[in-house]
C-alpha cells in the first residue's frame, strides 16, 4: 500500500527501498564511502540510489548482502503460500 492507500507504484517502492536502505546503512554507522568500499558497488551508484531509488538488480544485491540483508530478497516473487501448501491439508 503507498501512502495514499492504494497499492504502490514502482515510485513507492524505489523511494521506500533508497529510504529504507539509507536507514539500515545509518544504523550500522557506515558512510556512504565505506558502504561502497564493503559492498564494491560505486560511490557514485549509492549516492544516486539513496538520492532517487533508482540502481541496478545486482547493486541491490551486494549493497543488501553489505547490510546483511540478502536473505530478504529470497521472498521475491513466491505464490501464495495458501496454494503452495495446499497439499497439506489434503486426506
Amino acid at each position: 500500500m503507498s501512502r495514499y492507500g492504494i497499492e504502490s507504484t514502482v515510485k513507492d517502492v524505489l523511494i521506500t527501498t533508497s529510504i529504507n536502505a539509507r536507514k539500515l546503512r545509518k544504523s550500522k554507522k557506515l558512510t556512504q564511502r565505506e558502504l561502497s568500499e564493503k559492498s564494491g558497488v560505486a560511490y557514485a551508484t549509492v549516492k544516486k540510489f539513496e538520492l532517487t531509488g533508482i540502481i541496478s538488480y545486482q547493486s541491490l544485491l551486494l549493497i543488501a548482502d553489505a547490510l546483511s540483508s540478502l536473505d530478504d530478497f529470497t521472498q521475491l516473487f513466491i505464490a501464495s503460500n495458501l496454494e503452495d501448501n495446499r497439499h497439506l491439508f489434503e486426506l
